[in-house]
C-alpha cells in the first residue's frame, strides 16, 4: 500500500544513515540502490496484514513503523521500527530468516519511507558483502531476543489471566456459601432466644436438656458414614414427620427432614420423648432442631472457609510464590493437583471426569516448579477445550529409569495428521480465531528444554496424548532464554 505520489530514489546518504549501513563502502551501497526500490506510507496508513507474505528487506530511511502482534485476534503493540533498537533499522526479511508470513500488522508513524531489496537477490549479496550479512544476522538476532521476551511476557500474562478467571470461579461457590450461611445462622441464633426461654417456661430441667443432647449425640455417631439411598431418606422423614405430628410438634416436616439429617431415626425419636415430660415434647424439639440447624450452618461456613483455604494455598504452590528461581525438588503430583484444582470450574462446566493414574513411589525431580506448573496448566486447558461435553481427561505419572513421565490424555477431536509436525511452532494453532495464540505449546516446548526432557504427542480422533518426559537430575543448565523465534 504505497502513497499516491511516486516516491523519489532512494540516495547514498540516506542508506548510510541506516545504522547497519554505517562504513559499508559506496560500491556495496550502490549495488543495493541498483537492485531496490522506494515505498513510502502516509501517517497512519497500514503497512502489512496478518498473514501477508514478508519477501523484501527493508532499510527504513525516514520515520517509523509501530508493529502490532496478532494475538486472540486483538492487536497488541509488540515493539516499533525505526532506526533505533531493537531493529536498528531493518525490516522484513533478512538472509537465513525462517520468516514467510507476517504476524501481525504494521502502522506508519509519521512518513515512513523504505528502500527494499526483494529475497532472490539475498545470495548475490552474500558474495558482494559478508560483512553486511552478518550485520543483517546480527540484527536478527537482537531482534529475536527482544521479541522472545515480549512473547514470554504474553504468554504469562495470558497465563495469569487463566489462573485469575479458575480462582475467580473457583471462590465465588464457597464464598456465596458464606454469605448464605452467615445468614441463615444470624436468624437461627435470634431465633434460639425466642425458643429457649419457651423451654424454660415448659419447666424443661438441665439434667433433662443434657440427657437429650447425650442421646442425640449417640444417634450422630451411629449413623456415621451410612449412606442411605433418597427413597430410604423420604421414608424415614415421612415417618417421623407422623411421629411428631401426632404428638403435637408444629411444622413436623422442616423437624423430620432436619432430624434424618442428624441421624435420628424412629427409635432415636422414641428415646428422646420418653426422656422427657409429654408435656415439654414439642418445645423441646422446636428448639432442638434450631440448635442442630445452627450447628449443621456452622459446619457449612467450616467447610466452604476450608475450600477457600485450599485453593489458596494451590494457586500459591501453583505460581510457587516465595521460591527463589533455582532448580529445587518439584513435587509433580501436587503440580499436576494444583492445576486440575485451579481449571475445576472448566471441567465442571463441560462434565469431564478426571481419571488420575500417579504412581505412588514417584520421586520429586530437580527442577523449577514454576515452569513445570505452566507445561501442566497449557496442556490440561488444551486437552479440555478439546473435549466435548462430558468428556474424560486421563492424567498418568510413571517413573521410566532415571526419569519421569507424565502423560495428559482426552477423548477430544484429535489433532489432524498434517498438524502434528507443526503444533509446537510459535503462532501455530488449531482454535479458532480469537481462541488460542499459538504461544502456548510453544512455550510447553521450551520448558521441556530447559529441564533436558523431551515431548512427544500421538493423536487420532478420540484420543490425544501428551507424553512429557523429564530426568530426575538433569544436567546444570543456564537461566531460561526461549528459543529465539523472529518477527517481521
Amino acid at each position: 500500500m504505497t502513497s499516491p505520489a511516486e516516491p523519489s530514489p532512494a540516495t547514498l546518504e540516506e542508506l548510510r544513515r541506516v545504522p547497519v549501513m554505517e562504513g559499508i563502502p559506496d560500491e556495496v551501497l550502490e549495488w543495493f540502490l541498483a537492485r531496490s526500490d522506494v515505498v513510502e506510507y502516509a501517517d497512519g496508513a497500514v503497512t502489512m496484514r496478518t498473514g501477508d507474505p514478508i519477501d523484501h528487506l527493508l532499510f527504513i530511511l525516514a520515520g517509523s513503523g509501530d508493529f502490532h502482534m496478532d494475538v486472540k485476534g486483538r492487536l497488541v503493540h509488540w515493539f516499533t521500527f525505526s532506526q533505533d533498537p531493537p531493529t536498528f533499522g531493518v525490516g522484513g526479511v533478512i538472509p537465513y530468516s525462517r520468516l514467510v508470513n507476517s504476524p501481525g500488522w504494521m502502522y506508519a508513524r509519521g512518513l515512513l519511507r523504505v528502500v527494499r531489496l526483494h529475497k532472490v537477490h539475498f545470495r548475490e549479496l552474500e558474495q558482494v558483502s559478508p560483512e553486511l550479512v552478518q550485520r543483517l544476522i546480527a540484527t536478527m538476532t537482537e531482534r529475536a531476543r527482544y521479541f522472545a521476551t515480549r512473547k514470554i511476557q504474553e504468554e504469562k500474562i495470558s497465563a495469569l489471566g487463566k489462573l485469575a478467571a479458575g480462582l475467580a470461579h473457583e471462590l465465588n461457590n464457597p464464598a456465596a456459601a458464606i454469605q448464605r450461611t452467615v445468614t441463615e445462622l444470624s436468624n437461627r441464633l435470634e431465633r434460639n432466644y425466642e425458643l429457649t426461654a419457651r423451654l424454660i417456661e415448659s419447666g424443661m430441667a438441665a439434667d433433662d436438656v443434657r440427657r437429650v443432647n447425650e442421646l442425640v449425640a449417640r444417634a450422630a455417631e451411629q449413623a456415621g458414614g451410612l449412606q442411605s439411598g433418597l427413597t430410604a431418606r423420604m421414608d424415614l422423614e415421612d415417618a417421623l414427620k407422623e411421629r411428631l405430628a401426632s404428638r403435637g410438634v408444629a411444622d413436623p416436616e422442616a423437624l423430620a427432614e432436619t432430624l434424618v439429617e442428624t441421624g435420628v431415626n424412629e427409635e432415636g425419636l422414641e428415646e428422646i420423648y420418653r426422656a422427657v415430660e409429654p408435656e415439654r415434647f414439642p418445645a423441646l424439639m422446636r428448639w432442638l432442631c434450631n440448635i442442630l440447624l445452627s450447628s449443621r450452618v456452622i459446619h457449612e461456613v467450616g467447610e466452604a472457609s476450608t475450600r477457600i483455604s485450599a485453593l489458596v494455598n494451590a494457586i500459591k504452590s501453583h505460581v510457587y510464590m516465595d521460591r527463589s528461581h533455582t532448580r529445587q525438588p518439584v513435587t509433580v503430583h501436587r503440580g499436576l493437583d494444583d492445576t486440575l484444582t485451579i481449571l475445576n470450574h472448566k471441567l465442571r462446566r463441560k462434565n469431564i471426569q478426571v481419571e488420575r493414574n500417579f504412581e505412588p513411589s514417584l520421586p520429586d525431580l530437580l527442577g523449577y516448579g514454576g515452569e513445570l506448573n505452566q507445561v501442566w496448566t497449557n496442556l490440561i486447558d488444551n486437552a479440555i477445550d478439546a473435549m466435548g461435553q462430558e468428556g474424560r481427561l486421563r492424567v498418568t505419572t510413571c517413573r521410566e529409569g532415571g526419569a519421569v513421565r507424565v502423560t495428559i490424555a482426552d477423548d477430544g477431536k484429535g489433532i489432524p495428521s498434517e498438524h502434528l509436525s507443526q503444533i509446537f511452532d510459535p503462532f501455530f494453532t488449531t482454535k479458532q480465531q480469537g481462541e488460542g495464540t499459538g504461544i502456548g505449546l510453544d512455550i510447553v516446548r521450551q520448558v521441556v528444554d530447559h529441564h533436558h526432557g523431551e515431548i512427544r504427542v500421538n493423536s487420532v480422533p478420540g484420543k490425544t496424548e501428551f507424553h512429557v518426559i523429564l530426568p530426575l537430575s538433569p544436567p546444570p543448565t543456564p537461566d531460561f532464554h526461549p528459543d529465539e523465534e523472529e518477527t517481521v
